[in-house]
């Protein structure tokens, strides 16, 4: 599999920033190796206690302490420049967490806080649609 026939680059595009990421054409090459079955990491259990541990200590105790039921924010925290593929500059901006990724995508998901994106309308300027992102204790969903 050739990534850059699938999806080529225009010429004097910026390369990607992508950290702790691989080539999606090794896929194949790691699915050969073998993959560990899921149940015999040892890690895991403890893993998923620490991360359940985590969310509630972090985010639901700190929601009782508050006394709130959900936070409300903007699902991204920018748009990112137009010539964000060429321009370094604008690449810089644009790669910002909350721009290339959405406020909620990584730590969200990573402690299982559960979430709901809303569209909330478009932006007046440039047309650019825009959402709020619901987050909430896991299991009171």
């Amino acid at each position: 599999v050739d990534g850059a026939k699938i999806f080529p680059q225009p010429p004097g595009t910026l390369p990607d920033r992508y950290e702790d990421s691989f080539d999606v054409a090794e896929y194949v090459e790691r699915a050969k190796r073998g993959v560990t079955p899921f149940l015999a990491i040892p890690e895991l259990q403890a893993g998923v206690k620490g991360l359940e541990a985590t969310r509630r200590i972090d985010f639901e105790d700190w929601l009782d302490a508050q006394r709130l039921d959900a936070v409300v924010f903007p699902a991204v925290a920018d748009v990112g420049p137009a010539d964000a593929d060429v321009n370094e500059a604008s690449a810089g901006l644009a790669w910002r967490n909350g721009t290339w990724v959405a406020n909620g995508n990584l730590v969200p998901r990573h402690l299982g806080i559960p979430t709901v994106t809303v569209p909330m309308g478009a932006m007046a300027d440039i047309g650019m649609p825009v959402g709020l992102t619901f987050a909430g204790k896991a299991y009171d969903d």
